[in-house]
C-alpha cells in the first residue's frame, strides 16, 4: 500500500518557512567539547532592536514552540534568537552531562558566537529551567527574565506527595516521552484545556514518528537530571526583572509552583495567572500572553529613563577604591552603573572570587578594556610610568567600543565618570557626545600637594636636593 503523506512533516515545514519569512536563518555552532547548537538568528541583525532570546519546552523543538509568537515579537521590536536545546532537533552534545547548567553555558556560548552580549530571555517549561539557570550564572548578559509554566521550585518529594497527575518518575517519563498515541494523548490532554475532541491515532502516531523518536534516551536523562534530588533551597534567586505567566489549570506543573517560585523571588518579580489556560498556555493563550508582555515593556520604558553612569578609575587600587565607592553612592541612589576595569584587573578580581555571580546586580555591571600592555605576571605590580604611556596611547578605540555597545543596551549611556588621571575618555565622551564628569581620587592631603606645589616651587622647597 502507499505511504501517506506525513502531516508532521508537512507542518514542520511550514514552520520553518515562517521562520525564514520572519527574516531568521538557521545557523549552527560547534562547541570546543564536541557539542552543536542550531539556532535561528537574524539574517540581517539590527542594532536598534532588543536582543531576545526564547528557549522552547520539552514538547516541541525551536520552531514548533515559537512559529506562533514571531509576529508580535518582530512588531513589538526584538531582534530574536531561537535555538533547540540539546537533544532536541539537531542540537546535540557526545558528553554525559544533562543538567540545565550545562544546557545553559551552551546556549551562552552559541549567543556569544552570534556577537550578542547582553540580551532578554523568554523560558517555557523546560526552557525556562534553562533559562532560570542562565540568569543566575550570567547576570550580567541577562538583563530580564520570562518564565512561562517553567516549574524551577518543584523538588524530588513532591512527586510522592501527589502534587503531580502520576507518583512515579517513570510514569512521568512515558508521559513527557510519548512512544504510543494514549500516552501522546494523554499528555495534549493534560497540557490544553480544551484539547482537541478528536485525535486520531494515525495522527498522532505519525506526530510519534517525525518528533518523538529521536534522543530518546537522552532526553530521559535531562528528565532524571532535572528531578533527581532537587530541592528548593538549592535554587539560587536571580537578580533580574522577572515576569512568571502560569496557566490558571496547569495539570503539568500546578499553579502552586508558580506562587512558589513568586515567594522565592519576592518584590523583583511577578506572576501574571492566566485564567481558562494549561500548561500549554503560550499556545491557548497567545493574545492574553502578548497583552502582559506589553504592559510590562511599557513598565520596563521607565528602567530605560534611569541615568547610566559608566565609571572608570585609573587601575590603582588607590583610584580604585574611591571610584567604587562613588559608583555604589550613584547605584544607590537610582543610576545604572558600568564599572570599568583594564583586562589585568579585571582577571585578578576574578581570580579572587569578590565578583560571585550571586553578588552582581543586572544595573551594577563590570566590564573592562585592554591597557594595551604585553602579558605579564598575574600577580605582578604593573609598572606605572610603562601603564601610564600605554593608557594614554592605546585605550580610546576599546573604549569607545565599548560605549557604543552599551549605547545599544537600554539604558543607553547618560554620562561618563573618568578618573581624572584617564584623559582619554573625554575624546571619547566628546565623540559620541555623552556628558563627562572628572573624579578626582586622591586624597585631601594629596589635593593640598597638588594646589601649593607651585609656591613650594616659588620657594625652593621642591624638588628636594639631591633627589
Amino acid at each position: 500500500m502507499p505511504r501517506w503523506p506525513s502531516v508532521t512533516a508537512f507542518r514542520d515545514r511550514c514552520h520553518r518557512r515562517a521562520f525564514l519569512a520572519a527574516g531568521l536563518r538557521p545557523s549552527a555552532t560547534a562547541l570546543a567539547d564536541g557539542a552543536t547548537v542550531h539556532c535561528w538568528v537574524p539574517a540581517r541583525p539590527d542594532p536598534s532592536r532588543s536582543p531576545l532570546l526564547l528557549l522552547h519546552g520539552f514538547g516541541a523543538t525551536a520552531i514548533w514552540q515559537w512559529s506562533a509568537h514571531l509576529r508580535p515579537l518582530l512588531r513589538a521590536g526584538f531582534d530574536l534568537y531561537v535555538p533547540d536545546l540539546l537533544f532536541f532537533g539537531v542540537s546535540a552534545a557526545p558528553g554525559p552531562d544533562r543538567s540545565e547548567s550545562y544546557q545553559a553555558q551552551c546556549i551562552m556560548a552559541a549567543m556569544e558566537a552570534a556577537g550578542v552580549r547582553r540580551f532578554g530571555l523568554v523560558g517555557v517549561s523546560y526552557g525556562g529551567f534553562v533559562a532560570y539557570r542562565m540568569a543566575a550564572m550570567y547576570p550580567t548578559a541577562v538583563e530580564r527574565v520570562v518564565l512561562c509554566c517553567a516549574g524551577v521550585c518543584l523538588e524530588e518529594r513532591d512527586l510522592a506527595a501527589g502534587l503531580f497527575v502520576v507518583s512515579e518518575l517513570r510514569d512521568a517519563i512515558e508521559i513527557l516521552l510519548p512512544q504510543r498515541p494514549e500516552k501522546l494523548r494523554q499528555l495534549v490532554r493534560l497540557s490544553f484545556v480544551r484539547p482537541p475532541p478528536v485525535m486520531p491515532s494515525f495522527f498522532l502516531r505519525d506526530y510519534i514518528q517525525v518528533m518523538c523518536k529521536d534522543y530518546v534516551k537522552e532526553k530521559t536523562e535531562l528528565i532524571h537530571a532535572l528531578i533527581n534530588e532537587r530541592k528548593h533551597s538549592d535554587l539560587p534567586k536571580i537578580k533580574q526583572p522577572t515576569l512568571i505567566f502560569w496557566g490558571e489549570q496547569d495539570q503539568i506543573f500546578p499553579l502552586e509552583l508558580g506562587h512558589r517560585l513568586q515567594r522565592h523571588l519576592g518584590d523583583n518579580s511577578q506572576l501574571a495567572v492566566i485564567s481558562n489556560a494549561g500548561h500549554a498556555v503560550n499556545l491557548e493563550k497567545n493574545q492574553s500572553i502578548e497583552r502582559e508582555r506589553a504592559r510590562e515593556r511599557e513598565r520596563g520604558c521607565m528602567s530605560m529613563r534611569k541615568p547610566h553612569a559608566v565609571c572608570i578609575p585609573y587601575p590603582a587600587q588607590g583610584h580604585v577604591t574611591p571610584m567604587m565607592m562613588l559608583a555604589k553612592h550613584l547605584h544607590s541612589h537610582g543610576f545604572h552603573i558600568t564599572f570599568v576595569n583594564t583586562q589585568y584587573n579585571h582577571r585578578r578580581l576574578l581570580r579572587s572570587k569578590a565578583l560571585s555571580s550571586a553578588d552582581v546586580l543586572p544595573d551594577f555591571r563590570f566590564e573592562s578594556i585592554p591597557d594595551g600592555l604585553p602579558p605579564s605576571d598575574e600577580d605582578a605590580t604593573q609598572d606605572i610610568p610603562s601603564l601610564c604611556d600605554s593608557i594614554q596611547n592605546n585605550a580610546l578605540p576599546p573604549f569607545l567600543d565599548l560605549l557604543r555597545q552599551l549605547n545599544e543596551g537600554s539604558p543607553p549611556v547618560t554620562c561618563v565618570v573618568s578618573d581624572g588621571v584617564m584623559s582619554f575618555t573625554l575624546d571619547a565622551a566628546k565623540e559620541l557626545s555623552i556628558p563627562e564628569v572628572i573624579f578626582w581620587t586622591p586624597s585631601a592631603c594629596g589635593t593640598m600637594g597638588y594646589l601649593h606645589y607651585k609656591h613650594l616651587l616659588e620657594r625652593g622647597l621642591t624638588p628636594l636636593k639631591g633627589a
